[in-house]
């Protein structure tokens, strides 16, 4: 063949090339650019609404039927959605077509989604809007057990421990550890009351928060009524009450006790739960009602262990019913 046959004519030729070819091979391997999971654009967006205590019904019908059809309207571009709604949780995947502006997609769905706030119920924040990335695949995955931890214990540990020490790693980002049991506090609220009173689940937290704020403070005593008979005064006014926050301090003419207490303002009355921490029936629930005025505080409490609670504010004789009228130190 010619090329056999030039190479026999130009041997040096051929060997310089064979060099340079090897050479630039070499070269071009150690300074390639390399990456576990290269740049793939790949037109898919994800929108995440939360909303905390809602149904997945009721999420449907409030949010991800409401965004579907914004969507719809204000971004360009989409080839189908995708939707799924979990309790508390809307979960919307936005499919586009091929060589679509993805990044317009995201500011799109931006603004729709802020457009959308006045409509939806109050209290609901803007959603987590994420494009979808190859990179962003999981490549470890860490489990932890324990035969003596509980599964609480465990889960801080995991979060407040673990999850701290692999921070640090160049380029990784960490989720929140899966499984276990978080440490939280349950309450249940109804969606349609909350709705016609023009409440949302975080208004109701942000209602208590306030009244806790309005509490804080030292309380004397004025007036003290048992199974409707009265305390005597310097007994009632020797009764002075410290709060702060969850906590209050009673102090009385021979003793002190400690707890921590909730409240329910948007009951009517308002409800109040008082755990004693210390001193007598410590452990011991007591449930009761409040009604706090300008510097007044009034507070109705059933005996402690007891499951009714009192409906208004009155200390019938045998009820077993504490009513106590305070009013506010002054600094």
């Amino acid at each position: 063949m010619w090329i056999v046959q030039l190479a026999l004519r130009r041997p040096y030729t051929f060997v310089i090339m064979s060099l340079l070819i090897v050479i630039l091979g070499v070269l071009a391997v150690l300074r390639m650019p390399t990456d576990i999971f290269p740049e793939i654009d790949i037109p898919v967006v994800s929108v995440i609404w939360s909303y905390s205590g809602v149904s997945p019904e009721e999420m449907s019908e409030i949010v991800t039927v409401r965004s579907e059809r914004n969507f719809t309207t204000n971004v360009n571009d989409i080839e189908h959605m995708e939707s799924q709604s979990l309790p508390g949780l809307s979960v919307i995947k936005l499919y586009f077509h091929p060589n679509a502006k993805v990044e317009a997609a995201v500011g799109q769905l931006a603004a729709g989604s802020q457009s959308m706030l006045r409509s939806l119920p109050q209290g609901i924040t803007p959603p987590t809007i994420l494009r979808y990335n190859a990179s962003s695949v999981p490549i470890l995955q860490l489990s932890i057990s324990s035969r003596t931890m509980s599964e609480q214990s465990i889960y801080d540990w995991g979060y407040n421990q673990i999850r701290t020490q692999l921070s640090n790693v160049q380029g990784a980002s960490f989720p929140l550890p899966y499984g276990g049991r978080p440490r939280q506090i349950m309450v249940d609220l109804d969606p349609k009351r909350m709705f016609a009173l023009g409440l949302s689940a975080a208004a109701a937290d942000e209602t208590e928060r306030d009244e806790l704020a309005r509490l804080n403070g030292t309380w004397k005593a004025v007036s003290v009524v048992k199974d409707g008979q009265d305390l005597p005064k310097a007994e009632a006014e020797a009764m002075v009450l410290t709060i702060a926050g969850e906590k209050y301090t009673l102090k009385t003419i021979d003793q002190q006790i400690e707890g921590t207490h909730k409240l329910d303002p948007t009951k009517k009355p308002k409800q109040i739960d008082a755990t004693r921490t210390k001193g007598p029936d410590a452990g011991q629930k007591m449930l009761g009602i409040y009604e706090l005025k300008d510097d007044t505080f009034t507070v109705c409490f059933n005996a402690p262990g007891k499951t009714e609670r009192p409906t208004e504010f009155k200390s019938a004789a045998g009820s077993g019913h504490k009513l106590i009228t305070m009013k506010r130190e002054k600094p």
